[in-house]
């Protein structure tokens, strides 16, 4: 098992993904906006995931939202659409806060109700053509449907409607 993590460690190190930004809200009602996210021990990018006595590790940067449901349980949201329920172990985040990015602030997950990640841009796709990007955003800026992680499929509708090149900039690349 220490051999799986070191190795899912090293490629993750290697891989030199975009930053983590995410929303962290707080059990004392705070909402605290942090740019480049990392676990503080081990791995930076690495969770400790306990489900039905199986244990595994999932990446920061496959996920969307962490839930608190109980006091080690939680509901983990991923960039795809599926959700697991099960237990984290105890971990702290560290990251530059928004309006200080000179500063660096420590949050454990002890004291955090639920986490909103930004991680790295995907290919995602829109079922129906409208849209093939590198983006963080689950849903077309076109149609508002969900947008499949990848490239588009390989037959589309035969309908598919022809759009004008700025309908398939990303939303954050439009000025």
């Amino acid at each position: 098992m220490w051999i799986l993590m070191a190795l899912l460690a090293f490629q993750t190190d290697d891989m030199d993904p975009e930053p983590v930004n995410a929303s962290l809200f707080l059990e004392n009602g705070d909402r605290v906006e942090l740019v480049d996210v990392r676990m503080k021990d081990g791995s930076p990018y690495l969770l400790e995931f306990h489900k039905k006595g199986v244990t595994g590790f999932i990446s920061l940067l496959r996920l969307s939202r962490i839930s608190r449901l109980s006091d080690r349980e939680y509901e983990l949201l991923f960039d795809d659409g599926h959700q697991e329920i099960g237990k984290l172990n105890s971990f702290t985040l560290t990251g530059h806060p928004v309006a200080r990015p000179n500063e660096v602030e420590y949050h454990n997950i002890r004291h955090i109700k639920r986490i909103h990640i930004i991680s790295g841009s995907q290919l995602r796709s829109c079922l129906k053509g409208h849209y093939e990007r590198y983006t963080p955003h689950p849903y077309c800026p076109v149609c508002g449907d969900l947008l499949i992680i990848g490239p588009y499929p390989e037959e589309l509708p035969e309908k598919s409607p022809t759009l004008p090149p700025e309908h398939l900039l990303s939303p954050t690349s439009r000025n």
